[in-house]
């Protein structure tokens, strides 16, 4: 149903159109809101920043959170309409369109697209996201997950129809990403062969009835990374601002918005903000690198050097601060 995550049921999800088979223990069901409900740490929904009523155009960034998104083994994204998936915007619906995959034989497990998370402060839990593939598009994909040491390591696979919306499609991290502050994830097309240990060491299209299509194109919106914020322990947070290239920001920023979610989460007793009135949007040289706050007395790092516990203040040199004042309420720099 439009809108709602798919629910587990014995391994296989109760919504028609796609089927996992393995690494089933990394599936998992949905909880309903107020039940064990996971904040978002990144939305996709491919929509431009301003509705414009073009479904051809849109954004790569993240509406919330911070992430990229980037294509894998030469195939190119554009925008097209999302319309019939979960995104609940109306009439300015923005979804990428992948086209441009391997030559039918070629580039098993190669092809696809990428999404690069800032993991810091989250217990990662899964990737929800919506798509629709056309009747040549491969059937099979594999979810791969980039490993603490570098590798790819292979998540389940699954199988689509072509035709109406697949959404809520869910499948959580390996437990081995909790530890990680860089998350990546892809999406990648796969032979019959490999993925289900039979069959053939080609590409089979999505419908029985086409042929394997490589200009056949693959939609995808309403990317959601759901995990729980682990910030409450944390006393002292840097965020490097300019390395997020910082330019040019307004207060729609989804930098600016994933640093509110995070403030909401965690309700610091907020005392100012410390040299950057006024200048947020002016570019790198005026914001320095780093927000820094001390928390709850205890001290922390500043670009690498120890902050004296209680201190709640900047950092030397061009850094702004947000302050937050020392006390028993967690606090939070960013």
């Amino acid at each position: 149903m439009k809108g709602s995550e798919t629910q587990w049921a014995a391994g296989r999800p109760r919504q028609p159109g796609w089927i996992a088979f393995a690494g089933a223990v990394w599936l998992g069901a949905v909880a309903a809101p107020g039940a064990g409900f996971w904040p978002y740490l990144a939305v996709w929904d491919f929509n431009s920043p301003t509705p414009d009523g073009q479904v051809t155009t849109g954004r790569w960034d993240p509406a919330s959170g911070w992430g990229l998104v980037r294509p894998a083994g030469g195939v190119t994204g554009t925008f097209g309409s999302g319309a019939g998936s979960s995104d609940p915007a109306g009439w300015d619906d923005s979804a990428v369109v992948w086209r441009g995959w391997p030559a039918q034989g070629t580039g098993n497990r190669g092809h696809g697209w990428g999404m690069t998370l800032n993991g810091y402060g989250w217990h990662p839990e899964a990737v929800v996201w919506d798509w629709r593939v056309e009747p040549g598009a491969s059937r099979y994909w594999r979810l791969q997950f980039r490993s603490p040491t570098g590798e790819w390591v292979d998540g389940p696979v699954l199988q689509v129809q072509p035709g109406a919306w697949m959404t809520g499609v869910r499948v959580r991290f390996p437990p081995w990403c909790a530890a990680m502050d860089v998350l990546e994830v892809r999406w990648v097309s796969e032979f019959e062969a490999s993925a289900l240990g039979r069959g053939a060491a080609a590409y089979v299209a999505a419908d029985d009835r086409a042929p394997y299509d490589p200009s056949a194109g693959v939609w995808l919106d309403h990317v959601r990374v759901v995990g729980a914020p682990t910030l409450q322990t944390v006393r002292v947070v840097t965020w490097n601002l300019s390395g997020f290239g910082m330019t040019n920001w307004h207060v729609g920023h989804p930098q600016l918005s994933a640093a509110a979610r995070v403030l909401r989460t965690l309700t610091p007793e907020v005392g100012g903000v410390s040299g950057a009135a006024g200048r947020l949007g002016t570019g790198h040289d005026q914001l320095g690198g780093f927000l820094v706050a001390g928390c709850d007395g205890g001290g922390g790092l500043v670009h690498g050097r120890r902050v004296a516990a209680g201190a709640g203040h900047a950092a030397a040199g061009p850094s702004r601060s947000l302050m937050a004042a020392p006390g028993p309420t967690p606090c939070l720099g960013l």
